[in-house]
């Protein structure tokens, strides 16, 4: 799908993200309830028409219902599976295996 769309497997979601964050400063006081910036972000990234489309229905369909949404339901648990695994969560790994 990540040709088709953007999503946390894209190789360039890394940047969709940032440019999308950096394009959301008034997102700590209130927010537009649409997609307008994810919009914006993909098409100066150069994806086109039917990108985008693909795009807003797959961050729709994972909880990303406007632009603010994409960041907290989308972008932060996507970074957060990626991030290094730490010593807690090895102890919680066994603990959950032990029961």
């Amino acid at each position: 799908m990540t040709e088709y769309a953007m999503t946390p497997d894209h190789p360039r979601w890394g940047e969709f993200v940032d440019r999308l964050e950096k394009s959301l400063p008034h997102m700590q006081n209130s927010c537009d309830h649409d997609h307008t910036h994810a919009v914006a972000v993909l098409h100066y990234m150069g994806f086109g028409f039917n990108f985008a489309n693909n795009s807003l229905a797959y961050f729709t369909e994972h909880g990303g219902h406007c632009d603010c949404e994409v960041m907290f339901n989308i972008a932060v648990p996507a970074e957060e599976e990626r991030r290094p695994v730490q010593g807690d969560d090895l102890d919680r790994l066994r603990d959950n295996t032990s029961e």
